[in-house]
């Protein structure tokens, strides 16, 4: 199912608002900054704010914000998305280094930590943060540039897909809230792996994490196989998540931010192809950022 609706315009008083401050191109990602108290209390975007987490938190779960106004540079769109996004949520890091944004797109063969977000592959549906100390409550993707072809993101919602579990499924669901080693990836010494269930409840609603290959690769360090009852139930899970009828799909444009409940929403996105000559330019580039709730 395509997204028809969900888009949040930004008006031109809060596109104003939220450019008050710039964040430079240089900047290490580490010291992206917190909140500004001004921007914040700013009538426009403290309308904004509110509209996106009653949205997100009780609505919808997910919200594609539009500046009204056009932003010509690149780094100006990433300023203002990321003022807003700090007013939404304070900003976690993605990383054991630090890093309070990321860009995602395809690194080519030798992509360096995620392997999923530096490639062009489709699927594989997730939720962000499995390995991180606290799940991000809040996930932006800033679309700066998008790809020639393909690319779509890909939005899964637990809720919906609980209901069928339950009524369906029961033996699946079963599985999914019981606890498996997610793969910390090396990002933590000390901590291999993170032991959590992929389904719980939380504040009376679905709380998912979930990213197949870390729990693969979680359980392969410590030497604890997956039964083949649990593979099985996983692969159902799977391919439930691929049915179209419980996925909605949208094509970001530059000047769009995707922001989700990453709490109850999985996400993944459509294969994709840069343009031919590959240029900087022309490539895909996303720039992701998490963020819990104040």
């Amino acid at each position: 199912m395509t997204i028809a609706d969900g888009i949040v315009p930004v008006s031109t008083a809060a596109t104003a608002a939220l450019l008050k401050r710039s964040i430079p191109d240089d900047l290490p990602p580490q010291m992206w900054p917190d909140r500004d108290p001004g921007i914040a209390a700013d009538p426009d975007v403290r309308d904004l704010r509110d509209r996106l987490d009653e949205t997100l938190t009780h609505g919808d779960g997910y919200a594609i914000v539009r500046m009204e106004s056009l932003v010509d540079r690149p780094s100006d769109l990433v300023s203002a998305f990321w003022n807003l996004f700090v007013s939404l949520g304070q900003p976690l890091p993605q990383y054991s280094t630090g890093e309070r944004s990321f860009q995602v797109r395809d690194e080519g063969a030798a992509p360096t930590r995620n392997h999923y977000s530096a490639t062009n592959r489709g699927g594989g549906y997730h939720t962000d943060g499995t390995f991180l100390p606290e799940t991000p409550f809040y996930v932006g993707l800033m679309c700066v540039r998008q790809s020639l072809y393909g690319g779509d993101s890909v939005l899964i919602d637990i809720r919906k897909l609980h209901r069928e579990l339950q009524q369906n499924y029961p033996h699946v669901l079963q599985a999914l809230e019981r606890s498996y080693h997610f793969d910390c990836c090396g990002q933590f010494p000390e901590v291999q792996t993170r032991h959590q269930p992929i389904l719980s409840q939380r504040d009376g609603q679905p709380f998912v994490r979930y990213l197949r290959g870390y729990i693969n690769t979680g359980h392969e360090k410590l030497g604890i196989p997956l039964e083949e009852e649990t593979i099985a139930a996983l692969d159902t899970f799977d391919a439930l998540l691929d049915r179209d009828e419980f996925q909605w799909t949208y094509k970001l444009h530059p000047g769009d931010m995707l922001v989700f409940n990453n709490t109850i929403m999985l996400h993944g996105r459509k294969a994709f192809a840069d343009d031919k000559d590959n240029k900087m330019r022309s490539r895909r580039l996303m720039v992701r950022v998490y963020a819990r709730q104040y």
